[in-house]
């Protein structure tokens, strides 16, 4: 537990009302990858009221070992809705029942299915500062139905994961907390982060792009080099509503590929995600109106950042590389790959 939380721990606070008689959603989650292994953890805890009657909690656990395919799976539960509990007074927390804590600097919780069982209990000292994909409630009322934050975008976590027993250390591990939540979920976006860059190891990147009408919207965060570019202001997101007030980012995707390019404080910024030839991960979401989203997600991808002109040096751009350690995700109304029945949990 942190004993003085820093003051954005308020950003993982709720932002809906639940239990709930309206279509809303409201997530909590975290990804981490291990510094040394081809090892990655992902969780989420998820509330959702839908306007088809369904009302639930539910508890994910996605285990990644790129050495032991068969530690690789998807596991998730559904809880009571009542099984979640805020904290007032004192350090924020979440609890779900025996099944998880989240706190603003610690996460422990457990999911048994009958695929197996994992545990894990990570802590971290916390981030001083929240990253916000847009950066006004109006700019997120204009553009989308949700809002996405990121408390701790990047931070290092130490703590372990189980898997049926099998315990993984981690150790000043590069990883990611952030919060959603909405009335509705996107047709279609691409989300990404990385940390862990070779050349400068507390630099880091997170990004999320969508498409609105026939136009691709994208904005994204940089930190390098002690230096900090949020480019998710109405005048970076050039589409129907952005890019009035200047070139506005740019951006296009594939499946398992993702660019981005824009101008901040003087400085180009270009961010290329890869994972091309990788299996993505399937799993699949129950949207507020009934509807699924389909996602096909990418744990260790590889990240590169280019920053013209170079912040430090007498190099013309400032590179940043992150291999293997990247993560990224595309999700849409339809399958991105394969058929439905492919996506967990299969509903």
């Amino acid at each position: 537990m942190t004993p003085n939380p820093p003051p954005n721990a308020r950003d993982n606070e709720l932002l809906r009302t639940w239990p709930s008689s309206v279509p809303q959603y409201e997530q909590w989650y975290s990804l981490v990858n291990h510094p040394t292994q081809r090892f990655c953890f992902w969780f989420r805890y998820s509330l959702l009221t839908t306007s088809t009657g369904v009302k639930e909690a539910r508890v994910w656990a996605i285990p990644v070992d790129g050495d032991s395919p068969e530690v690789t799976r998807v596991l998730t539960a559904p809880l009571p809705q009542d099984a979640m509990k805020q904290r007032t007074g004192g350090a924020w927390g979440l609890e779900f029942g025996t099944q998880g804590l989240v706190e603003h600097g610690r996460m422990r919780g457990s999911v048994r299915d009958e695929r197996g069982t994992v545990e894990w209990d990570l802590s971290f000292t916390p981030a001083t500062h929240t990253v916000e994909a847009l950066a006004s409630p109006l700019l997120r009322k204009l553009v989308s139905k949700s809002s996405h934050r990121s408390p701790n975008s990047s931070v290092r976590m130490n703590g372990y994961v189980s898997v049926d027993g099998r315990r993984v250390e981690l150790g000043n591990a590069s990883g990611h907390q952030g919060h959603t939540e909405g009335s509705r979920m996107q047709n279609e976006w691409v989300w990404g982060r990385a940390g862990e860059f070779e050349q400068d190891p507390s630099a880091s990147f997170e990004g999320v792009a969508s498409r609105r009408g026939g136009a691709r919207m994208c904005a994204f965060h940089v930190e390098a080099h002690g230096r900090s570019f949020a480019l998710n202001r109405l005048r970076h997101l050039k589409g129907p509503l952005g890019g009035l007030l200047g070139k506005g980012t740019r951006t296009e995707w594939q499946l398992g590929q993702w660019n981005m390019v824009g101008e901040e404080q003087g400085r180009r910024l270009q961010v290329t995600m890869n994972a091309i030839g990788m299996a993505p991960l399937k799993v699949r979401y129950l949207d507020t109106d009934g509807s699924y989203r389909f996602n096909c997600a990418f744990p260790m991808a590889s990240c590169a950042m280019n920053i013209t002109p170079a912040i430090a040096g007498d190099q013309p751009a400032s590179t940043l590389l992150c291999k293997g350690k990247a993560n990224m995700e595309f999700v849409a109304s339809e399958p991105l790959q394969g058929t439905a029945d492919e996506y967990l949990p299969k509903l």
